[in-house]
């Protein structure tokens, strides 16, 4: 059968639309992937209360909310939620469908970005043609998003609503098409050949893309910073993945820095440059304060003054190195619903002290964090701002004086470590980023579970601290590195 959510993934890929009719078991999922949808989820629930006197459509299975949505409109109901249609085998559901004047209807998609996007469209599109087909005369095709000027606690405006009946309207023109040609593909009984590209992770990261790369190795031309577009697809389409199987005549076409990553890998010798690393670890200052926040950042705004999606940290780690090589730790974790700004911030400025360098990884999260810190709690300004003057940041120097070919073409903390300090692993954590993090402290504070929230506390300080132990590992080696010239 081809849904709505069949539909979409026909637009993204031919391939993606097959495999999810026939091969569906091939699809892998992450637990991150699966909390980001369920956030969407609470969005569109909480739309819903700014529609008062809309009615649920709740049934068993497709047929029956096609039943249930058929019965409330002969009752007379001018609002329904997941009003449910169908049209020659292809079912939609509407998030929002209102009554604007008698027998004339209005939809609305509630979705949980900032703005409009393209694939917005494609979703309103193909529900309008399901129900004009059903009879129902349409008005008009909204998106109501997520006000990024909403601020907590005032959520009135939490929702902006764009009407795009417009755009909508001529999409559907093309709909009869694109149900044909899909059709033909799901009556296909082999597995279409289409090529990967870009297109597995636009507008979603398909959830088949696993599967479809799987012959693609850790190190290959999408490592290649900035390739040509045309010169990518090129190569995608005669099957050359692999740095070591690049045609010899594409070599010179490519930019210095290009072929500067191509020849570095296929050498595979690092590239140090000894006299950039020791010029900036000369600018560092004791005591050196290794540090790392983790922050939460809900689709909802919940904390005095917060917008959409305004990160809000909720955890710190810090290792603390002196001149005479002595190492301590300290951090903070919140582990309540309240706002974690205030007793996170006091903690902070006891743990970093007026003096020394703070060395991060990535700098401008850390910045931007502090500085929205600082915006918020005023009287602690003058040392968060201080802190701020005094970040260094871990990744420039992997960036643009040490590459290594099993960095894998990237600077990430999480691939430079295994490289050059193999003893320190993320392996072993139940928590390996920070996405997980955050969805993990979020779920840890909302549940009544005692026994889940300890194991949460405990396996977030081991991530958060290794962390920031990992800086100082990179540090030391690095020490060791220039020490040795």
């Amino acid at each position: 059968m081809l849904t709505k959510s069949r539909y979409v993934k026909g637009l993204q890929c031919p391939k993606c639309l097959w495999l999810d009719a026939h091969a569906p078991e091939k699809a892998s999922v992450s637990e991150v992937q699966k909390l980001q949808w369920q956030q969407g989820t609470d969005v569109g629930v909480l739309a819903r209360d700014y529609f008062p006197g809309g009615v649920l459509v709740t049934g068993f299975g497709n047929h029956q909310c096609q039943q249930k949505t058929a019965q409330l409109l002969a009752q007379g109901a001018t609002c329904l939620f997941e009003a449910t249609f169908a049209w020659e085998g292809l079912v939609v559901k509407c998030d929002v469908l209102r009554q604007v004047v008698p027998g004339t209807w209005e939809m609305v998609e509630v979705k949980s970005s900032t703005r409009v996007k393209p694939e917005h469209l494609e979703d309103l599109a193909i529900q309008w043609y399901v129900v004009a087909k059903n009879g129902i005369a349409l008005h008009s095709a909204v998106v109501m998003h997520l006000n990024p000027y909403c601020f907590y606690p005032d959520l009135s405006n939490l929702f902006t609503q764009v009407d795009v009946t417009a755009d909508v309207q001529q999409i559907v023109q093309q709909i009869p098409e694109r149900l044909t040609q899909f059709n033909a593909i799901l009556s296909q009984t082999d597995e279409p050949d289409h090529p990967i590209g870009d297109h597995c992770d636009q507008p979603y990261t398909c959830t088949f893309k696993a599967y479809c790369w799987r012959d693609v190795p850790e190190v290959s031309i999408f490592q290649i910073a900035r390739l040509d577009k045309q010169k990518k697809l090129e190569l995608i389409h005669r099957g050359i993945f692999h740095i070591e199987h690049l045609p010899p005549e594409l070599i010179p076409t490519l930019s210095e820095r290009q072929q500067a990553f191509i020849q570095q890998y296929l050498s595979g010798e690092p590239l140090v440059n000894y006299d950039g690393i020791k010029e900036l670890l000369n600018q560092l200052r004791y005591p050196l304060h290794f540090f790392d926040f983790e922050a939460t950042n809900p689709a909802i705004p919940r904390y005095p003054g917060t917008r959409p999606y305004q990160r809000v940290p909720f955890q710190f780690s810090c290792h603390i190195l002196t001149a005479d090589g002595t190492l301590t730790h300290c951090d903070y974790l919140h582990t309540d619903r309240d706002d974690p700004r205030p007793p996170l911030v006091q903690a902070l400025v006891q743990a970093i002290g007026d003096e020394g360098s703070i060395i991060v990884y990535n700098q401008g999260y850390e910045k931007s964090v502090l500085q929205e810190l600082a915006a918020m709690m005023p009287e602690f300004a003058p040392q968060l701002n201080s802190m701020v003057a005094r970040l260094w940041d871990q990744m420039v120097i992997f960036r643009d004086h040490y590459q290594h070919p099993d960095f894998l073409g990237s600077t990430s903390l999480k691939k430079v470590l295994p490289v050059l300090v193999p003893e320190l692993s993320y392996q072993e954590l139940a928590i390996q980023q920070g996405d997980m993090a955050k969805f993990r402290w979020e779920a840890a504070i909302f549940s009544d579970d005692l026994a889940f929230q300890a194991q949460t506390w405990q396996e977030l300080r081991q991530y958060c601290h290794q962390d920031t132990l990992a800086m100082v590992a990179l540090h030391r080696h690095l020490v060791g590195l220039v020490d040795s010239q």
